[in-house]
């Protein structure tokens, strides 16, 4: 069994013309269940080791109570690395012209659980394994549940081959909610969501200045920019957790950006 504990990150860049391009970020750390006290023990010893309250103290904007947040990070990774654990977010953009509200800030919520749950899925597939969702507690959690249970089946797509998966053969039916405060592994999904938000932020702002135009549209541009976030000196310490495809990718399996119809 796999444990996917997840967090989310919301925030918007201001584009030149002024409309705003909100955007929802899902960050997620996978452990399997035979890691799971073990490797709580070393994160408790951890966190006392360095005088670390809760793990968002070490978000690249808080960071600063530590001198040498960048070599901590470094030991957090590599004792997740011991245990095989590893990471993956799902980024939704929401078009500028549309208008944000908290409706739609639920609607994405549930859109990027939902790609989330097809990357996880798929890879319990290639493992011969099965999950279990814990989050942050989120005041719209009530119809998550549904919400994942409406996936009966989806097709879903890996390096030019295709499954027909049934979500419900791997995810164990209940999600399960939690304070961050209360669990090692969300404050860690929250910290992975607080990267990637952040490189990916500055990313969109050097985008956005470089080009001026209304790319939100274009998946294939955004597909293809996925690689330049490990340029972000912050994301770059997590990015050997994510996951990769068959043939090393990150983009579109441990990593994607997707844009929100809703």
């Amino acid at each position: 069994m796999i444990f996917c504990f997840v967090d989310e990150s919301d925030d918007y860049i201001e584009r030149q013309d002024k409309l705003k391009v909100h955007y929802s970020v899902l960050g997620g750390i996978l452990i399997r269940s035979d890691s799971l006290f073990d490797l709580s023990f070393r994160l408790e010893e951890f966190k006392e080791r360095y005088n670390i309250e809760n793990f968002k103290e070490m978000r690249k904007d808080k960071g600063q109570k530590f001198k040498n947040i960048d070599d901590i990070i470094k030991e957090l990774v590599d004792t997740l690395d011991r245990y095989n654990a590893k990471m993956l977010s799902i980024i939704e953009l929401l078009n500028p012209k549309q208008e944000y509200n908290d409706l739609v800030r639920e609607k994405m919520y549930y859109d990027a659980v939902s790609l989330l749950a097809e990357r996880v899925t798929l890879h319990c597939h290639s493992n011969n394994d099965k999950w279990l969702f814990i989050a942050d507690s989120v005041s719209y959690k009530d119809d998550l549940l549904k919400e994942l249970k409406g996936k009966i089946k989806k097709e879903i797509a890996e390096e030019g081959k295709t499954f027909s998966l049934a979500i419900r053969d791997y995810l164990f039916e209940t999600p399960f909610f939690v304070k961050d405060e209360l669990s090692n592994f969300v404050q860690i999904a929250d910290l992975v969501a607080s990267a990637v938000n952040g490189a990916w932020k500055d990313y969109l702002n050097k985008y956005l200045n470089k080009y001026g135009m209304d790319f939100v549209n274009d998946n294939a541009t955004l597909r293809k920019d996925v690689d330049n976030l490990i340029n972000s000196k912050f994301l770059k310490l997590f990015w050997s957790l994510f996951l990769k495809s068959t043939c090393r990718k990150i983009d579109g399996w441990g990593l994607r950006i997707w844009n929100f119809n809703g």
